[in-house]
């Protein structure tokens, strides 16, 4: 029986931010009713239920007036992946179009995974909004204007969707392909995700730049990579965003946070280190090692056959890197691998001969002005009373997001006459932090 399912792999990807029990639903389906309510997507609807997994399928075939209800707005924030199925009328639904606004918006800001299927269409149809995409677009155009914000966003919404990796599907068996889908599902929400706060703002082309570097397409090389940066700039959040979204790519994925307190006597040096990673290769099975260098042994011939993503966060020292990552020697490492090392110590890296370098990148004016706004505000852009006093700290805090959240958490809830006391505060402080973001 030949396969018909097709993989759209385009530019994008994206991963949740937090573990299953902070959601009410694993997915959320977004769809055009009339198209395929009772085909499509209500098969895909109980293949993805027998999986026991839980499922938010909006039940109203008919929706009245123009704007989406709280309860749809609630089910996606909610939702851990959502799945849009884009088909032939998909776009004629203002709803639909509010939908997906919101969806990317999720995961922009929370980091949801969103996968696109595109049903019966061509991926570059919605891209570009041809066919019947672009009547339904024009027949928005001639009923809200040109000029409309909302129109705006929606084109906006279509475009950057179909630029998400997804599936597209045109003829064949379509049981096969919704198999496909709920396997990629389930592997996705077994992984163990990291929890990488909200308010993600400037990280995905950030990531994707990252991504570039490890060249993750080739699987018959190792990569090993270097983020560096000063403290408070992201580079742990960054590290743990591209982990989330490349790590059901490797046999094995291991996160080592925080290795420059965690290598301390308190907590056994790097041997307890080294047993963690070899604890999570074992899966889970309980590893004692006698010293550092039997730790090496043991890593080398473990890893050595293993496609496996490893990072080390926050190194601060040569030995930690010779210990736990190689020293730069890719032989540690199955073909395929990627290690990725974060430090605050560019000169570091040279030492342990790290290949691939990325400087973590300050935020920009208007991605510090959002990320501040959101935390003191709730908000993307500042009221006009505020709009002074927020131009000044986020011009104070340099494109730290970690400043930004803490100044952004010290300012919620404040009177402007406060937060002008505040930031005249802040500026006769030298603030020295030490904390990642």
């Amino acid at each position: 029986m030949a396969n018909q399912v097709k993989t759209i792999t385009t530019t994008t990807n994206n991963e949740p931010n937090n573990n299953n029990n902070n959601f009410a639903y694993d997915v959320f389906l977004s769809f055009r009713g009339e198209d395929t309510r009772y085909s499509f997507t209500g098969f895909l609807y109980d293949a993805l239920f027998r999986k026991g997994l839980r499922v938010f399928m909006d039940e109203e075939d008919l929706k009245g007036g123009d704007r989406i209800a709280q309860s749809l707005l609630n089910a996606i924030q909610q939702s851990r992946i959502s799945l849009v199925v884009f088909s032939e009328n998909y776009a004629t639904s203002t709803w639909c179009l509010d939908e997906l606004v919101k969806i990317l918006e999720c995961m922009e800001l929370k980091g949801q995974i969103v996968l696109p299927i595109f049903y019966k269409v061509a991926p570059s149809d919605v891209r570009h909004q041809r066919k019947s995409y672009a009547e339904a677009m024009a027949a928005h155009e001639e009923r809200f204007g040109n000029g409309s914000i909302q129109l705006h966003k929606w084109r906006s919404a279509l475009f950057q969707a179909a630029n998400l990796k997804g599936w597209s599907y045109q003829t064949g068996y379509e049981f096969e392909f919704i198999h496909e889908i709920v396997r990629r599902v389930t592997i996705k929400l077994q992984h163990e995700l990291l929890n990488v706060g909200e308010h993600l703002i400037g990280l995905q082309s950030r990531v994707e730049e990252v991504k570039s570097l490890l060249d993750m397409e080739s699987q018959s090389t190792v990569c090993m990579l270097g983020i560096y940066g000063t403290g408070g700039i992201g580079k742990t959040t960054l590290a743990k965003v591209l982990y989330n979204s490349i790590m059901d790519k490797f046999e094995c994925s291991i996160f080592l946070e925080g290795v420059r307190e965690r290598s301390n006597s308190t907590y056994m040096g790097l041997v307890h280190l080294q047993e963690a990673i070899l604890s999570k290769l074992y899966e889970g099975e309980n590893i004692k090692l006698e010293n550092a260098e039997d730790g090496i042994t043991k890593l080398k011939y473990t890893l050595k056959h293993r496609r496996v993503l490893l990072v080390l966060d926050d190194v601060d020292s040569e030995d930690q890197i010779r210990k736990l990552g190689g020293d730069g020697d890719c032989d540690w490492f199955g073909l395929g691998s990627r290690i990725v090392i974060t430090t605050r110590d560019k000169h570091l890296l040279n030492i342990g001969g790290v290949e691939k370098k990325y400087e973590m990148k300050r935020l920009h004016d208007d991605e510090g002005l959002q990320l501040f706004c959101l935390k003191a505000f709730k908000m993307n852009h500042p009221s006009p009373e505020y709009k002074d006093v927020s131009n000044h700290v986020v011009h104070y805090a340099k494109g730290l997001p970690l400043a930004l959240k803490v100044l952004g958490s010290h300012f919620a809830d404040k009177s402007i006459k406060d937060c002008e006391c505040a930031l005249k505060q802040f500026k006769r402080i030298q603030e020295r932090t030490y904390m990642t973001y």
